[in-house]
C-alpha cells in the first residue's frame, strides 16, 4: 500500500508483465486477484504500458488504476517523483 493505512478510495492490483497475455488470461487473473481492478504493466524499450481490467472485464480508463500502477512503477523503479 502506497498512501499508508489511514488512506480510504477503491483499491487495485497492479501486475508488471514480461509481455501481454490474452485477454481470457488476463480477467482471469483479475479474477484472482478479486480487487475491483487489475492494471496490467509492460515495460517495452523504456515505454510503459497499462491495461486496466475490472471484475467484468476491460476497461478503458481507470483513475484509481493508474495511481496504483504510477506508484508501483516509480517505487520499483526508483523514478523522480
Amino acid at each position: 500500500m502506497f498512501t499508508g493505512e489511514s488512506a480510504f478510495g477503491n483499491p487495485c492490483g497492479v501486475l508488471e508483465l514480461n509481455n501481454w497475455r490474452s485477454d481470457t488470461e488476463l480477467h482471469q487473473i483479475t479474477h484472482d486477484v478479486g480487487l475491483p481492478v487489475t492494471s496490467f504493466i509492460t515495460n517495452v524499450d523504456g515505454q510503459f504500458h497499462i491495461r486496466w481490467f475490472a471484475l467484468d472485464g476491460e476497461i478503458n480508463l481507470c483513475g484509481h488504476g493508474s495511481l496504483g500502477a504510477g506508484a508501483a512503477i516509480l517505487s520499483k523503479y526508483q523514478l523522480e517523483k
